[in-house]
């Protein structure tokens, strides 16, 4: 069985939400605990979610391309192709 980025996103892997300030704007940093260099950010959650998706796909497409391991989440891996 193939594993590809939906498969992974799939996944709970934890996010931290890290909101920030910079120059009298707000907005979200979102990072995967797994992954603390896979991060997100926008002035709104759902921005900063987007473009964490956008980053974490990326990051799985790379390490899959390269034959690399895919730590599965902390909480535990649940495979969505097993019964």
């Amino acid at each position: 069985m193939s594993r590809d980025s939906a498969c992974y996103q799939s996944q709970p892997y934890a996010r931290l939400w890290e909101p920030r300030e910079e120059g009298g704007e707000r907005y979200f940093v979102v990072r995967i605990r797994e992954f603390p260099r896979v991060a997100g950010d926008g002035a709104t959650r759902p921005e900063a979610l987007a473009h964490l998706r956008e980053a974490f796909d990326d990051f799985i497409t790379w390490r899959l391309e390269n034959a690399l391991e895919v730590p599965a989440p902390a909480r535990g891996f649940i495979d969505p192709h097993l019964p």
